[in-house]
C-alpha cells in the first residue's frame, strides 16, 4: 500500500496561505489519514468544530499576542555546533532554562494530553502544540546555530528581494517549487492542494518505519541537515531550490506520519515508548524538576478564543 496525499473536502477548509501555514497544514492532512478510527474520534470529540488545519497552525498564530508571548522559544531548540542537543542544555543558564524550548514543550504537552487531571481546555493547547511543534522540529532551521537565530541573521537575495535563510527554508523553496517558473510571489490560490499533489507517493513500509524513535531523534535527524541551510546560503537561487526541495518535503511527510505516531499512542493509552522514557529520564538528570515545570502551555494572562488566528511572520526564532 501507498500512503496518497489527497486534501479531503469537508475535513479541511481549503485556504492559500504561505509556506508556513502550508508545510503545517500538509503535516496535519498527511497525520489525519493515519489516525486510527478510535484516535480520530477522540481528537474531534476535543477540537469540536475546528479542523486540524487550524489546530496545525494556532501555535503561530498566538504567540506574539498577550499571554502568550512565554510560547515563542516552545518552536526551536539552541544548539551549539559540534554538541548535542543535552550539552546544550547542560551547558544553558537559569533563564535559558526557563524559556524551555521545542523539545520540552513537546514532552510537557504529551504528558498533559495523558493526564486525567488536565483540563478540556488544557488538552486542547497540548494537542494543537503537539501538531505544531512535531511540524517545527522536522525543519533543520529549527536546530539551528544559536549565534544567528537560526538562520534569521543570515541575510540574502531571494528571486530578487531581500531575505534571510530561516525564511527561504520555511518559505521561499516551497513557493518557488509551487510557482514552477522560480519567480517570487506572495502566494497563489490553490496553494495546499499544489503542494499535496507534488508531494511524492510513500510505500507502506517507509510509513512504518518513520513510525518510531522520540522527539529527540526525531530533532537530531534535523540537527544533522542543518549544515545543508547554511550550505545553500551561496549558491544561485533555482540550484538551491532544485537541490533541496525533495529535503523538504520528506520532512514535512516524516512529521505528518510521527503526528499520527503519537496521537495513536495517546489516544489509544498505550505506554510512552521506551525512547520517550528514556528522554524524560534524561531531561531529569540534567534539569531536575525544571524539565516540566518551567513549562507553561497555557495563557499567562486572558483567553482567547479558539477560532482566532492573527496574522504571523515565518521567523521562529
Amino acid at each position: 500500500m501507498e500512503l496518497f496525499f489527497i486534501l479531503t473536502l469537508g475535513l479541511f477548509t481549503q485556504k492559500a496561505f504561505a509556506w508556513g501555514k502550508i508545510a503545517h497544514e500538509a503535516t496535519s492532512v498527511i497525520a489525519y489519514q493515519l489516525l486510527n478510527p478510535s484516535t480520530k474520534s477522540k481528537v474531534n470529540q476535543l477540537t469540536g468544530a475546528q479542523d486540524l488545519l487550524e489546530a496545525s497552525r494556532w501555535a503561530d498564530g498566538i504567540r506574539s499576542l498577550a499571554g502568550w508571548i512565554h510560547t515563542k522559544p516552545f518552536h526551536f531548540t539552541q544548539v551549539h555546533d559540534r554538541t548535542t542537543y543535552y550539552q546544550s542544555l547542560g551547558k544553558a543558564t537559569h533563564d535559558e532554562v526557563a524559556q524551555g524550548d521545542a523539545i520540552r514543550a513537546l514532552v510537557k504537552a504529551e504528558d498533559t494530553l495523558r493526564s486525567p487531571k488536565a483540563s478540556r481546555e488544557l488538552k486542547l493547547y497540548a494537542l494543537k502544540f503537539i501538531i505544531h511543534f512535531i511540524g517545527d522540529i522536522h525543519q533543520p532551521l529549527h536546530t539551528g546555530r544559536p549565534q544567528d537565530l537560526g538562520g534569521n541573521q543570515v541575510t540574502l537575495e531571494w528571486f530578487g528581494r531581500s531575505d534571510n535563510l530561516h525564511s527561504v527554508w520555511d518559505n521561499g523553496i516551497i513557493r518557488a517549487r509551487l510557482n514552477g517558473t522560480l519567480i517570487y510571489r506572495p502566494g497563489i490560490s490553490e496553494d495546499l492542494q499544489l503542494y499535496l499533489s507534488l508531494l511524492p507517493k510513500v510505500p507502506n513500509s517507509q510509513v512504518l518505519s518513520w513510525m518510531k524513535g522520540s522527539y529527540l531523534e526525531w530533532h537530531n535527524e534535523s540537527l544533522a541537515l542543518r549544515a545543508h541551510p547554511y550550505a545553500s546560503v551561496n549558491m544561485e537561487n533555482e540550484a538551491v531550490v532544485q537541490k533541496y526541495y525533495s529535503v523538504i518535503d520528506q520532512r514535512v511527510q516524516m512529521a505528518g506520519v510521527r503526528i499520527a505516531f503519537v496521537l495513536n499512542n495517546i489516544f489509544d493509552a498505550r505506554a510512552v515508548t521506551a525512547e520517550g522514557t528514556d528522554l524524560r529520564r534524561q531531561l531529569s538528570t540534567i534539569l531536575g524538576t525544571e524539565q516540566s515545570d518551567e513549562i507553561l502551555l497555557g495563557p499567562t494572562e486572558g483567553l482567547m478564543s479558539d477560532n482566532e488566528f492573527p496574522e504571523f511572520d515565518c521567523h521562529h526564532h
